[in-house]
């Protein structure tokens, strides 16, 4: 009877031995993870009891119980990943990439996780990782729809992280230089006949049963993507291209030779690329292959374009153990560690019940028939008060002898040392799990600030970070991984729908010939970094506030009115409200988030209306210099014209005391001469008197000398006149400003 492998090519059946051979040995590897991870998920789902025990308590009709203590720890952290989103930021290093097309795979692979729903793969992939150390996710391509042959790429969790087998022998924290990979599902006979129905062997007899029971059995089929990674020598190339021949015009200067392409020497010999060789150099090539079998036979196989295994790995705690035969890599999940500090908890909880439950059903004892004619009120007693109870003193059986009254039986269960035990198990528990317990006291969260239990917060996350840490190399690496397959996939001119970093999408033509930054070149290098930022609720709210403020300003508003809606979070409504606000943002803005080529006419016409208003604006700036030129010297006149008039007033000042002082020196000098004048006439008229005779000499000289005085007085007045006119005309002495 020909076997199986009879019917198999050489090629194929090579491929398979070797499959056989690296799935028995990586199964042998991940045995003892795997165990442990199944022990995990036991405590994680609230069952940490041994079956053996488990069975001998049930039996036996005593309690078993289990009582979640680990499911607000675990859901903590993954709870803090579902807040946290992270994001994927491109950048370019490279072989002719720039930012326009780093940020053209960012809003592309944005897109992709929106349409694979990639939380849901991120989050799965989290919590095995956390709870059974281990967790994986896949990214692929498939058909956009059913009338089209463009294809996307699709992120997809792994819900059951069993069904992988990886290369053990990886290095690097994030699995990322495995060599092979198998991912194995679970399919009906029916089922497997229905999807592969060109399949060599559709029917499995017991021989090939037996062959590979890793793959088969009466009534399931193992199918399996066996995922290899070779590598060839080849050289890298740097080509100088030749340039293209065309016929210049007489003065026309020739064009600059084309920039050197980097190419490997089998594109080269393929006619790729033409030109000279600049320089050459060695180089191993990862070849990546997918090969579909059911363990005995090869299904498909597909060359993949990529350069990793589409497989992304996320481990707990790694830490290497010697145990006695050698290093040796262990896995810990978030709980191995509170395993046995769980079970000693459930175990104080169910003896805490099992005694509670010794409690007498039956608390009154009293000899037979003392309760004689009251059964009914004692039977009620235990449930409903009475006024009094009676007892039969006596009995037949004890004659005359009195009886004492039925009493209650005491019972007091030592509760209090088992909630003693049970906390210091819960403790232990919280310090496995990297939580920081507190006290009761500093629970009371009235009695702290805000910052205070942020403080306490972001204490306990350090505890468990590195899983955290864990999980950000995973996106990473995917996004490493995206970034390389974008160009295979999205490989034709079409339009495609981006997401920008603001959540909002546009339809883009990639690979235009019209548009450089729109093509996606394999041959660019590009890197990829991740962003974290605060919870979405706590980011949404800062920049909510944030918005608010810059609303207030009339020329931002226009700018940022429908993302201040967006951020209020107000549904439906709020989204039209948005998009009815978007009518006051600037045509260049609208055209730039719209994702359109704008206009080169339209550009022209701005940039002629920007420099004609630059114009303008520097001729009011001139208009304004000259008119604050003007104010200023304005206001050096005005302060000058001030310090003159108070410097005038302080000389008019002197002046009039000057004057003043003149006057009465003359009024002096007059009333002297006045007093001399009468003095002088008392003296001629005391002559008149005794010279009597002599009257009309004297009457004469009288009116001589009255004429003189006269002519005096008059000559006194214009001399006082002439001091006053001198003194004004005089300058003023030199003295400081007034006080």
């Amino acid at each position: 009877m020909a076997k199986p492998s009879d019917k198999i090519p050489k090629a194929d059946q090579a491929i398979l031995d070797e499959l056989h051979r690296r799935f028995t040995y990586g199964t042998d590897e991940w045995r003892d993870t795997r165990e442990e991870g199944q022990k995990d998920m036991r405590c994680v789902a609230g069952d940490p009891w041994d079956d053996d025990d488990r069975k001998q308590r049930e039996d036996a009709n005593r309690p078993v119980l289990s009582l979640d203590e680990l499911g607000q720890y675990v859901n903590q952290l993954i709870n803090e990943i579902r807040q946290n989103k992270r994001a994927v930021k491109v950048t370019p290093i490279g072989a002719g990439a720039n930012d326009k097309r780093a940020e053209l795979r960012a809003n592309l692979f944005r897109q992709i996780e929106y349409r694979s729903n990639a939380q849901q793969a991120y989050t799965t992939m989290f919590e095995n990782a956390v709870q059974r150390s281990y967790g994986y996710l896949r990214i692929k391509p498939k058909y956009v729809s059913e009338r089209s042959f463009d294809q996307e790429l699709i992120i997809e969790p792994l819900v059951n992280p069993d069904m992988v087998t990886i290369d053990p022998d990886f290095i690097q924290p994030d699995a990322s230089d495995i060599k092979w990979a198998v991912i194995r599902e679970s399919w009906s006979h029916d089922d497997f006949k229905r999807a592969w129905p060109k399949a060599q062997f559709t029917s499995f007899t017991a021989e090939m049963i037996a062959s590979v029971p890793d793959w088969l059995d009466e009534h399931r089929v193992y199918v399996g993507e066996y995922w290899t990674t070779e590598t060839t020598e080849d050289q890298l190339l740097l080509v100088q291209p030749n340039a293209p021949k065309q016929r210049l015009m007489p003065g026309q200067p020739p064009p600059p030779p084309p920039q050197p392409v980097k190419v490997l020497q089998s594109e080269y010999d393929d006619g790729k690329v033409k030109g000279k060789i600049l320089q050459a150099r060695d180089v191993e090539v990862p070849r990546i292959t997918q090969y579909f079998t059911n363990g005995v036979e090869i299904l498909k196989t597909t060359a993949w374009p990529g350069r990793f295994i589409p497989l992304i790995a996320c481990f707990g705690k790694v830490l290497y153990v010697d145990e006695g035969s050698g290093s040796k890599r262990k896995l810990l999940s978030l709980v191995r560690l509170a395993r046995d500090p769980y079970m000693l908890y459930c175990y104080y909880r169910t003896t805490e019940a099992e005694i509670v439950g010794m409690t007498p059903k039956t608390p009154f004892i009293g000899y037979k028939g003392q309760f004689r004619g009251m059964e009914l009120e004692w039977q009620k007693i235990n449930h409903e008060p009475a006024p009094y109870l009676e007892a039969e003193p006596y009995t037949e059986r004890t004659g005359g002898q009195l009886l004492p009254l039925p009493e209650r039986q005491p019972y007091d269960p030592p509760i209090q040392a088992l909630e003693i035990g049970a906390e210091s198990a819960r403790r232990a528990i919280q310090s496995a799990m990297g939580s920081m317990p507190l006290p009761s006291q500093a629970q009371r969260s009235n009695e702290k600030s805000g910052v205070a239990l942020r403080h306490i917060s972001d204490v306990s996350q350090r505890g468990n970070y590195h899983f955290v840490d864990h999980y950000e190399m995973a996106i990473t690496r995917l996004a490493t991984v995206a970034n390389d397959l974008i160009p295979h996939y999205y490989d034709t001119q079409r339009d495609v729908t981006v997401r920008t970093d603001t959540d909002q999408t546009q339809v883009v033509k990639v690979n235009d010939p019209q548009n450089p930054d729109s093509q996606l070149d394999p041959t660019e290098d590009h890197d990829v970094t991740l962003s974290t930022g605060p919870s979405y609720d706590s980011e949404r709210e800062a920049a909510s506030d944030f918005a608010d403020q810059l609303v207030q300003n009339p020329q931002v508003f226009p700018l940022i009115a429908s993302d201040v809606v967006r951020l209020k979070n107000l549904g439906p409504i709020g989204d039209t409200i948005a998009k009815k606000l978007e009518i006051l943002q600037p045509p260049a803005l609208r055209e730039q988030e719209s994702g359109k080529a704008p206009d080169p006419k339209k550009l022209q016409q701005q940039l002629a209306d920007m420099q004609h208003q630059m114009q303008q604006a520097q001729q009011t700036l001139q208009q304004q210099h000259q008119v604050i030129q003007t104010d200023q010297v304005k206001a050096d006149n005005q302060f000058k014209i001030e310090q003159m008039k108070m410097q005038g007033q302080s000389q008019l000042a002197i002046m009039l005391k000057q004057m003043d002082n003149a006057a009465k020196i003359e009024a002096a000098r007059i009333s002297a001469a006045k007093e001399a004048s009468n003095a002088q006439a008392e003296l001629i008229e005391e002559r008149i008197a005794l010279h009597a005779d002599h009257a009309h000499d004297v009457g004469m000289a009288g009116l001589e000398h009255q004429h003189a005085l006269e002519q005096a007085q008059q000559g006194a007045q214009i001399q006082s006149q002439q001091s006053v006119q001198q003194a004004a005309l005089q300058p003023p002495p030199q003295q400081g400003p007034p006080q």
